[in-house]
C-alpha cells in the first residue's frame, strides 16, 4: 500500500515539475519592457500645478498614481505633490509609463501602433 501511495506521489511532482518547466520556459521568453515617459507640470489659472494627461488636467495635491486601462493598454502616471524647488520654479516633470499587450504580438508588423507610440514619447522627452 505504501508502495502504491509513493507512486502516485511520484507522478504528481513529476507533473508539477513539468508545469514549471513549462512556466519558466515561456516566461524567459517573452521580453517585457514598457515605454515611459514625462509630463511637463503646468501653472493652472488658479496658480495650481498640473500635469495634462489623456486630454485632461489633474492638479498635484495628493500623492496619487493615476491609471488608465483599456483592453490593450495600461497607462500610468505619477501625481505626485510638487516639491519645494519645483514649486519656486514653477517648473517640473512627473513620470509615467505605457505598456501594451500587443506589444508582444508575434508579429509586430501587424501592430504599428507600437511605433507611433515610442516615437510620439521620444518626440516630446524634455
Amino acid at each position: 500500500m505504501l508502495s502504491t501511495h509513493c507512486g502516485k506521489m511520484e507522478s504528481h511532482w513529476s507533473k508539477l515539475n513539468l508545469i514549471i518547466l513549462i512556466s519558466l520556459c515561456i516566461v524567459n521568453i517573452m521580453k517585457i519592457e514598457s515605454a515611459t515617459f514625462m509630463l511637463r507640470m503646468t501653472v493652472d489659472e488658479s496658480g495650481q500645478m498640473t500635469v495634462e494627461f489623456d486630454g485632461k488636467n489633474f492638479t498635484l495635491n495628493d500623492d496619487l498614481t493615476l491609471t488608465v486601462q483599456d483592453k490593450d493598454c495600461t497607462r500610468t502616471v505619477s501625481l505626485q505633490p510638487p516639491t519645494g524647488d519645483e514649486l519656486i520654479t514653477r517648473n517640473g516633470y512627473r513620470p509615467g509609463s505605457w505598456l501594451c499587450k500587443s506589444w508582444f504580438a508575434r508579429n509586430r508588423k501587424m501592430h504599428p501602433q507600437i511605433d507611433e507610440v515610442r516615437q510620439y514619447y521620444e518626440e516630446r522627452k524634455p
